[in-house]
């Protein structure tokens, strides 16, 4: 069994990892750092664009 936990724990870290996952992270997020909150997403530009920290400068 903690070698099952070990590999889960892996895959997890992998798949926290994917660029995908990342993005997908910090839509809808209204807390925690600003340059890690999208408080709204309507285009893939607005990851680049549109993070509070930017808004809010």
């Amino acid at each position: 069994m903690p070698e099952v936990i070990k590999n889960v724990q892996r895959w997890a870290k992998q798949v926290a990892e994917r660029p995908a996952v990342k993005r997908g992270r910090i839509v809808n997020r209204t807390n925690g750092p600003l340059n890690e909150q999208l408080h709204e997403r309507h285009d893939a530009s607005d990851f680049e664009n549109h993070t509070e920290d930017k808004r809010q400068s």
